[in-house]
């Protein structure tokens, strides 16, 4: 027989699970009066544990959950509509110069400034909506990251 008292752990596997307990601490269990002291408080512990109700909450926490979750949104149609403008004003555009290109070919040799004008104009158009996506992307980037 042990002289020295068990463990918590060794007196709770004998409560609860006796097959996983060793003979050593099961005998000193059934002879001392403090080990069996302990293990029927955790017996009491148990069965009041067992008798309290199931606690209820005031709030839906599922709902408050699935509120927290990102899911996928769908994209809004402004974004695909700023595409398609980019689009059709490059292709109109093009079209617009094929279609007169002599006219054009004719201002252009004429007088250099215009065509300098033109181009430097161009330039700013299209400066001007790739500036405008890297704008709306960083704010959309920095709203997912407020959670």
């Amino acid at each position: 027989m042990k002289t020295q008292h068990p463990c918590d752990k060794d007196i709770q596997e004998y409560i609860f699970d006796t097959s996983n307990c060793s003979s050593d601490s099961i005998e000193h269990i059934n002879s001392c009066e403090v080990c069996k002291k302990v293990s029927e408080s955790y017996l009491l512990l148990s069965g009041e544990l067992k008798s309290q109700p199931e606690p209820v909450l005031e709030f839906n926490l599922t709902k408050l959950v699935l509120d927290r979750l990102t899911l996928p949104k769908k994209e809004p149609i402004y974004n695909y509509m700023l595409s398609f403008i980019i689009i059709m004003s490059i292709g109109i555009t093009f079209f617009t110069i094929y279609i007169f290109r002599d006219v054009f070919n004719n201002i252009f040799s004429a007088n250099i400034t215009i065509s300098n004008y033109f181009v430097v104009s161009i330039t700013i158009l299209i400066s001007l909506f790739l500036g405008l996506d890297i704008y709306r992307s960083y704010y959309k980037k920095i709203n997912m990251l407020k959670y």
